[in-house]
């Protein structure tokens, strides 16, 4: 199910930046969806590894794609992703509430994306898209709420 929708964020090319946001929890993806919308986001969402991919083709500018799936688990989604030409240089945000190991973030991050948030927490979600669509370089991105080595889930670094 493809959903969109118009807001204040832009592109520069007149246009809300697309968010692809594959979740296969309803509740959840409702809330973030909602959300991104309410900032400006035009949102596509996908509930399954298989609808992501297939939305992945019309080359939203980023890609929140959570761990869990049911058909196929985030990280093999994201390494797809980065090897096709058509979707390789799209980042991708991984989020996941059962993967929250230091092991885990760093599997997400070896398979392409840019940044591994834990919780559920949509404001980070929403910062962090922010923070790399305003980057536009794809490198790595450190989340407020991700596991950093020797860190705590949720810690903050002072300043943010």
């Amino acid at each position: 199910m493809m959903r969109d929708t118009h807001g204040e964020v832009g592109t520069g090319t007149g246009t809300p930046p697309t968010v692809l946001l594959v979740d296969d929890n309803k509740a959840g993806r409702y809330v973030l969806s909602r959300t991104l919308r309410f900032e400006g986001f035009r949102v596509w969402e996908a509930g399954d590894a298989a609808e992501g991919l297939r939305l992945a083709a019309a080359q939203p500018d980023i890609i929140v794609l959570d761990v869990k799936l049911p058909d196929l688990n985030g990280f093999e989604v994201c390494r797809r992703l980065k090897l096709d030409s058509t979707t390789a240089a799209i980042p991708v945000i991984h989020m996941s509430a059962s993967y929250w190991q230091e092991h885990d973030r760093q599997l997400g991050l070896a398979s392409g994306a840019v940044a591994y948030i834990t919780g559920f927490d949509v404001h980070t979600v929403v910062k962090t898209v922010r923070e790399v669509l305003g980057r536009g370089d794809g490198s790595t991105v450190t989340a407020p709420h991700e596991l950093r080595p020797g860190g705590v889930p949720g810690q903050q670094e002072e300043g943010e």
